[in-house]
């Protein structure tokens, strides 16, 4: 096992180019102590399945976008980065104690930022916040008579006179729409355990930057009891100058937002596409809000950005859940480019697309033909980058050049695998080949 500890109070990590990063390897342990400050300036952070263990502050500053990637829960980060300047989530992040704003801006970009029962925002303003088109804040709280509480200082805070046992806490940013209004960009969605006779008052904080457009003086409260396929607007007091509304005496809990005029049904408001690269595929996922009457989603592919063919289709969950998360993996990514987009396919034949895509996916020049496993004993694999749809043959010869074995596949443009049963070969050293009139790739392979 490797164990690396670091133990200076201050630890600076600096980079002059945007694209660089730090990467921990996988099952490394990488111990940031009390009371540690490690700084990463214009750098991103992937640490992926590396034990990241951070009773200290990790300092994300710089003048350039960066981005964040790893499975171990963090204790405490800090945002000082130039202003406009992001930092960007690329896996869901779980934080024990702060995320402290000084500025700069956090993109959750399809993830979570999940603050568990003692994480919380620290100095969140217009100039360093939370955003992102899909992902959430969550924060989870015991809420018995709650005295204005504000799990995870997110912007929400509770009064009531009821226990309401454990309670979820979801803050999302993209605005949503009617077809015709849309509200602020923020809006929550509380779970409590029990949701009958709270008595509750709910105070609802916003940023001014989150108000889109809307007047503030004509700002009001939003209330959904069925995860926005139908809205109230509730009476409410306003503090302009401390940018809440509130609501009193409210039995129950659901989804709240503001917007400056009434809302109707919501239909699907938006289809935020993500993508991942990773060294065999493309990792694509999508977040849906308001997903009511879809039928199902299409996935399209194109090499060009112009030219789109159907990948795959998946059927809807808004029978069942009104706010979904899906997702899919591109096994056959070409080299360089990659460009997606989802249809929501609604059950009236009206469509809602996503935006286009770009993912870039880079091979290195052993991963255009590997073979594996080797020594083999039954099955023969060979991962083979194809440029084109040209029908390819795999043959297996002996020592002494016989051709034993021959099998043609169809392989798709990107990345193929490609299989044969070696079991009837004796034990040997034999040589594999992967050929058509534009590739010609061979090595050798044991057969045990």
């Amino acid at each position: 096992m490797k164990i690396k500890r670091l133990t200076l109070a201050l630890l600076c990590i600096a980079a002059g180019n945007s694209n660089a990063q730090v990467k921990i390897s996988n099952g490394t342990h990488f111990i940031v102590g009390t009371g540690v400050n490690v700084i990463i300036s214009s750098l991103s952070l992937q640490y992926n399945n590396s034990n990241l263990i951070t009773n200290g502050n990790l300092i994300f500053s710089g003048s350039s976008d960066n981005s964040i990637n790893g499975i171990s829960g963090i204790s405490r980060l800090t945002l000082a980065k130039t202003a406009g300047k992001r930092l960007i989530l690329d896996s869901k992040i779980a934080l024990s104690s702060q995320l402290i704003l000084n500025s700069g801006t956090l993109d959750l970009n399809g993830h979570d930022l999940d603050l568990g029962n003692t994480g919380n925002l620290v100095n969140e303003s217009n100039i360093s916040y939370v955003t992102g088109n899909s992902g959430f804040v969550i924060a989870n709280a015991n809420l018995n008579s709650p005295s204005a509480v504000k799990p995870g200082n997110m912007g929400i805070s509770f009064t009531s006179i009821a226990n309401w046992g454990n309670t979820v806490i979801r803050r999302g940013h993209l605005p949503l729409s009617d077809g015709n209004v849309q509200t602020v960009k923020r809006f929550f969605d509380v779970i409590p355990s029990n949701n009958n006779n709270l008595d509750a008052t709910v105070r609802f904080d916003y940023l001014d930057n989150e108000l889109n457009g809307i007047q503030e003086d004509q700002l009001k409260f939003l209330f959904s009891e069925d995860s926005g396929l139908t809205w109230r607007q509730l009476n409410s007091t306003a503090n302009l100058a401390e940018n809440y509304l509130e609501i009193s005496n409210l039995n129950s809990m659901g989804r709240f937002s503001s917007s400056g005029q009434n809302f109707t049904t919501l239909p699907i408001s938006d289809i935020k596409l993500n993508g991942v690269a990773n060294q065999q595929a493309i990792n694509l996922s999508w977040n849906t809000i308001n997903e009511v009457g879809v039928s199902h989603f299409i996935i399209e592919k194109s090499i060009d950005g112009q030219i789109f063919s159907t990948i795959s289709k998946i059927p809807s969950k808004s029978s069942l859940t009104k706010d979904n998360s899906y997702s899919i993996t591109d096994k056959n990514p070409i080299s360089g480019t990659n460009y997606y987009r989802v249809r929501g396919i609604d059950t009236d034949g009206t469509e809602t697309h996503s935006a286009i895509l770009a993912v870039n996916f880079n091979l290195s020049s052993n991963e255009h033909f590997t073979v594996f496993p080797n020594p083999s004993t039954k099955l023969i694999k060979v991962r083979y980058y194809a440029t084109n749809a040209q029908p390819v043959t795999l043959s297996v010869a002996s020592s002494i050049g016989k051709t034993e074995l021959m099998k043609v596949f169809q392989p798709q443009i990107g990345i193929n695998e490609l299989q044969m049963d070696v079991t009837i070969l004796p034990n040997g050293l034999y040589f594999l080949k992967v050929y058509n009139t534009t590739v010609n790739k061979s090595t050798k392979f044991i057969k045990n």
